[in-house]
């Protein structure tokens, strides 16, 4: 019986029994008062005092729950155990009709409820215990209702949220679902869902072993009951473990291996740390699910561990489902990888540090003034490149006597006669040029002399005019 029912029959009660007393002590019309406290006895009797327990009553079953609640019990074992001998034993499906706690097959095929919420349920502290990859059901019994749920993971992995309702004619938001934890300030998953979209999948989120809550509470109100379950796998240690918003919270990662992640929200950003021991040339290699838009989604930086400097970019859009950025040389050192969004896609990506060790043949970076120049020797043949369009390459040697130089230039040929590469020797004294070499991209090799120069320091300097990222390869003798 409903609580409305039952106060409206209390204060019947009340009535009937006042009013008999008035006839009797004030109008001596004593008859009348003696069925007024025949009347009240009756309802009393017939409507108020419990009779035994059905327990094919879903209030009845609700009612051993609650008991079994206060009584400190387990809530998830006892409700379990009683809702599954309610569902097997019930031919039809029992609803409650005021309190908006329904128990009852859920009519998705091969999907059998596990149990259904338990009220209260309205803060943190009164959570209902659930179960990841199980279907649970609840209600929100008013507008002000709330509804908590917590859960705990033993292990690192991806979460999502599905949520379900039945359809209704209308594209307002009904619901709105919260994934959180304890120590995040802010929502790991967001999701709404409106009338006219029965079945819902919240974006993915990576998290972290521990305990987490999910919170669903009504944004234009519905009575009509939800079904939502918690997704969630496993991962190993080549995903993405979140936190890691800031470079303080990066994760370790190593070269020449493949992980995975992706961006939970517009905001995210993802940062990840690496150590080389030796100098060497790097790129990054980026993959994702190919998405039929051209436009910019994921944006990727490779940043000095040292002075934040940028190494390398690269951008990827939707349709390109697989790329590589362009090469740099680093030395030894910490760097990290940071992967933020342009346009926002929740998809995984995939990349790898391809990092390969050099010889002393091989330009060091950094080597971008004359102060950081890379020593070489007359005679021995150098590679190195033009990481952005920005870089300039320092190297210096030094002669004793006067003499004459040649520098040759070699590089991969490129379809254009444009100009790529500008060639200086400079001399260290004064600062003047005592060579100058363009080359252009259809020049495979090319060679310039100085005919006398000077005992003393000199500089190569080499710069792009057209930017191209591939090595080159040169020698002073």
């Amino acid at each position: 019986m409903s609580v409305v029912l039952k106060t409206f029959l209390y204060i019947l009660i009340v009535i009937a029994t006042l009013f008999g007393f008035y006839k009797i002590l004030v109008d001596d019309q004593k008859w009348v008062g003696y069925i007024s406290f025949i009347f009240a006895v009756l309802v009393f009797g017939t409507q108020l005092i419990p009779g035994d327990r059905d327990t094919n009553s879903v209030e009845n079953v609700q009612e051993i729950i609650s008991s079994d609640v206060e009584n400190g019990e387990d809530k998830r074992s006892n409700s379990e155990d009683i809702l599954t001998f309610y569902e097997e034993t019930s031919e039809q499906q029992a609803k409650e009709d005021g309190n908006g706690v329904n128990i009852q097959k859920y009519s998705k095929p091969d999907t059998v409820l596990q149990v259904s919420e338990l009220e209260m349920n309205d803060t943190v502290g009164e959570a209902n215990f659930i179960e990841v990859n199980k279907t649970y059901h609840g209600n929100l019994s008013t507008d002000k209702d709330v509804d908590y749920y917590r859960f705990v993971t033993q292990n690192d992995g991806k979460v999502s949220v599905s949520f379900e309702h039945p359809k209704m004619d209308t594209r307002d938001r009904l619901w709105e679902i919260f994934l959180f934890d304890n120590d995040r300030d802010g929502k790991i998953i967001n999701l709404n869902s409106t009338g006219s979209s029965a079945s819902d999948v919240s974006d993915a989120a990576r998290i972290r072993a521990g305990e987490y809550y999910i919170k669903v509470n009504s944004y234009y109100y519905s009575n009509s009951d939800y079904f939502f379950t918690v997704n969630f796998i496993e991962e190993t240690e080549q995903y993405e473990k979140e936190p890691n918003d800031s470079i303080d919270m990066a994760n370790p990662i190593v070269v020449n291996f493949k992980y995975t992640g992706n961006l939970q929200r517009d905001t995210d950003i993802d940062y990840y740390r690496f150590s080389v021991s030796e100098k060497g040339k790097v790129n990054v290699s980026f993959e994702h699910e190919k998405i039929d838009n051209r436009d910019r989604f994921w944006e990727v930086y490779l940043l000095d561990g040292v002075n934040d400097h940028t190494v390398l970019t690269l951008y990827s859009r939707g349709s390109e489902a697989s790329l590589q950025s362009d090469y740099a040389r680093i030395p030894p050192g910490e760097y990290f990888l940071k992967i933020k969004s342009y346009y926002y896609s929740n998809k995984d990506y995939i990349f790898t540090l391809n990092f390969e060790g050099e010889s002393e043949q091989y330009e060091s970076e950094w080597n971008n003034d004359f102060s950081s120049a890379n020593k070489i020797v007359l005679g021995s043949k150098y590679y190195g490149n033009i990481q952005t369009d920005k870089d300039i390459d320092y190297y210096c040697f030094t002669v004793s006597e006067q003499k004459r130089i040649t520098v040759s230039f070699e590089h991969n040929i490129i379809d254009s006669s444009d100009r790529y590469w500008e060639i200086y020797v400079i001399d260290g004294l004064d600062d003047k040029n005592v060579l100058q070499m363009n080359v252009k991209g259809n020049e495979s090799t090319i060679t310039a002399t100085a005919e006398s120069i000077q005992p003393g320091n000199y500089y190569v300097k080499i710069k792009p005019y057209y930017f191209n990222n591939m090595d080159y390869a040169f020698c002073v003798r």
